[in-house]
């Protein structure tokens, strides 16, 4: 017997980003805040984080009918910029100024 999750369940974007919110990115960070993070790791994770709210969100319809890939700063107004380096506190420890 198999179990259909989300079967009834109608689709917006709201359901997946509180699922990326609740699951997948607590367990991408888990230990990250012991970790002595290098540039390319934190820049690993912001990519990691793009591609998953790319996924969720979709492309963009432009008026002419093409359809276009998000930009980095549209996904970022998307989330309210709450994206994955403030989530793991490295804007305090690397000395990024907060975005949030």
């Amino acid at each position: 017997m198999q179990i259909k999750l989300f079967l009834k369940v109608t689709w917006c974007p709201v359901n997946p980003l509180k699922l990326y919110w609740s699951v997948i990115r607590p367990i991408v960070v888990y230990g990250c805040e012991t970790l002595v993070l290098k540039e390319s790791i934190i820049q690993k994770l912001s990519v990691f984080e793009r591609k998953i709210l790319r996924r969720i969100f979709g492309p963009t319809k432009e008026a002419n009918g093409i359809w276009r890939v998000k930009t980095n700063n549209e996904l970022d107004e998307l989330i309210k910029h709450r994206n994955i380096i403030n989530y793991v506190g490295l804007d305090t420890r690397i000395g990024c100024p907060k975005l949030a």
